[in-house]
């Protein structure tokens, strides 16, 4: 049987299938691990299909993926579909990043690559700088999963080359006791036994809505795979007529981003009416975090502050929490708050105007010679925070 169309037969491949073969899933999954660990470059386009449950009916959108890539310095990754259209890589002449939600797009020099399969799935280049070799790769990469199944073969038509696949199954997931918590459902992938990859998947995901579970089906359907890169002219791009073009990704969400300047030499004071600047920091990375006591994700964030600061603070890493409200206010707030990082005073004027914290919280991270690594607007988790960091070489 040559399953042409996964979404329309991909249900049945339990019942339709040819004499099975015996790899278990542990040798499919080291088959991959081998093919992983040897690859210098891929070819991938592929499908998504998404069905949704909509009314009495239900809503079907496709998602097109196109990826190529070429070890150690070559990527060129485009999705296609649900109203989004996302373009990254890079090449000889540099690395762009594009999402078409985003008023602006990124041109910078040639970004560094990542053979980490565990972060294939992981395309956050403005938080690391870095963009995962296997980032095409993600949904054909099998997963670990802990109870999953070898049940039938079955025979799939990929690029008018037949493969015999190996077709693995887990069971849906128990509740969680949180009806608001999605959980996987059954999941169902055909795996080619030659390279351990996954050529085609059905996955569903259970949400409950007004005491009914609903089911979203996502179905990811490989069209052509070749092991080997593409041609050099592949790995560029070229924006658009007119799009904003920045030389740094913060600046796509945060035009006015001081990340790759100078840090401004600003003069804070602390609680004891001491001056300290920026500049007295010099040879050490800081972390400067402009706050305020009355700011929700402000106080949420802090905790991570106070937790890195108890972890890494000491040798070549400073922290310091400025905020422009009066010492006695900081000090009532500290008074209920068990926390030790350094706090100190700021003018309003040059929060906003020379820190271009024109929203809190903001996060700073400047290096050794006094150079913005990381600009973060808003509140950040403990990973976030950590990830900024490392912008500056603090926990690599």
């Amino acid at each position: 049987m040559i399953l042409r169309s996964l979404p329309s037969v991909l249900l049945a491949l339990l019942v339709l299938a040819a004499p099975a073969m015996a790899e278990s899933h542990h040798e499919l999954l080291e088959r991959s691990r081998a093919t992983l660990a040897d690859l210098q470059g891929y070819q991938l386009a592929a499908h998504l299909t998404i069905i949704t449950p909509q009314g009495g009916g239900a809503d079907t959108s496709r998602i097109d993926l196109r990826t190529t890539a070429g070890w150690p310095d070559r990527l060129a990754v485009s999705q296609d579909g649900q109203g989004v259209e996302a373009q990254l890589g890079t090449g000889p002449g540099g690395a762009w990043f594009h999402v078409s939600q985003l008023d602006g797009c990124y041109q910078g020099d040639p970004a560094t690559l990542d053979r980490d399969p565990s972060q294939a799935g992981s395309l956050d280049f403005m938080s690391t700088g870095r963009f995962s070799f296997f980032a095409g790769l993600t949904p054909a990469i099998l997963a670990a999963e802990p109870a999953l199944d070898a049940a039938a073969d079955s025979v799939l038509d990929i690029d008018g080359r037949r493969v015999t696949c190996r077709v693995l199954t887990a069971p849906p997931s128990p509740p969680s006791g949180d009806p608001a918590v999605p959980r996987p459902g059954t999941r169902i992938y055909c795996v080619d036994p030659g390279t351990g990859l996954v050529l085609g998947s059905r996955s569903a995901v259970i949400v409950s809505q007004g005491g009914r579970d609903l089911t979203r089906v996502l179905i990811f359907t490989v069209d052509k795979l070749d092991l080997t890169a593409a041609a050099d002219d592949v790995f560029a791009y070229t924006p658009p007529a007119g799009m904003r073009v920045v030389d740094h990704p913060d600046r796509l969400t945060n035009p006015e981003a001081l990340t790759g300047q100078p840090a401004p030499d600003v003069v804070f004071r602390d609680l004891d009416g001491r001056d300290l600047r920026i500049s007295d920091f010099r040879g050490k990375v800081l972390f400067l975090d402009i706050w305020a006591t009355w700011c929700p994700p402000c106080r949420k964030e802090m905790p991570h502050i106070q937790t890195l600061y108890e972890e890494l603070a000491g040798d070549g890493l400073a922290f310091l929490a400025v905020s422009s409200e009066a010492p006695t206010t900081i000090r009532q707030f500290l008074a209920k708050m068990p926390y030790t990082f350094p706090i100190a005073t700021v003018s309003d004027r040059d929060a906003a105007l020379r820190l271009k914290a024109t929203s809190i919280p903001t996060g700073l991270v400047i290096d050794r010679e006094g150079i913005v690594r990381a600009h973060l607007v808003g509140g950040q988790s403990e990973a976030q925070l950590r990830a900024a960091l490392a912008r500056a070489g603090v926990g690599k």
